[in-house]
């Protein structure tokens, strides 16, 4: 939560020059429960009040991470799609960075932060892991050679 809150609140401090998005993971928990949580509240406080309104847009259909999450009755399973030869958007949205610091081309799957989707360290600077050499690899061997990430042959959260 320490990362976080730091990474919320200096992004608040720069006039938010980077776009930050949070998913919930889903809970037996109902929303209201996950929204009143300490942990939300503090969120939400250096997030600003969409933090609530982006989550209530968020789609029923989910992603069991791969059974690791026992969806509640109110939740629906997502359809696995096609991956061939398309690389998902997710590696041309943003980074991803984990509460240890290790940031990644996507945290679909990757609960950790230590799959092949990991492409360093808060500390190699997001400008040029974005800009590196292993994010561009990821994207071509998908596009090109269809060698797809290991985390996501079986996710569900796949967008082309």
């Amino acid at each position: 939560m320490q990362n976080l809150t730091s990474l919320l609140t200096a992004n608040a401090r720069l006039n938010f020059p980077i776009a930050i998005y949070f998913s919930l993971k889903p809970t037996g928990h109902s929303f209201s429960e996950m929204t009143s949580h300490p942990d939300f509240r503090s969120i939400e406080r250096n997030y600003g009040e969409g933090l609530v309104r982006a989550a209530k847009l968020a789609t029923p259909r989910v992603d069991d991470w791969n059974g690791a999450v026992r969806l509640p009755q109110h939740l629906e399973l997502k359809p696995r799609l096609p991956r061939a030869f398309v690389p998902c958007r997710r590696l041309k949205e943003g980074l991803r960075v984990y509460s240890n610091g290790a940031v990644g081309a996507c945290a679909c799957r990757d609960f950790e932060g230590n799959s092949d989707l990991i492409l360093g360290q808060t500390s190699d600077g997001l400008e040029s892991l974005w800009a590196g050499e292993k994010l561009e690899t990821l994207r071509s061997h998908w596009r090109h050679l269809n060698k797809v990430p290991t985390p996501c042959q079986s996710c569900r959260d796949y967008h082309y």
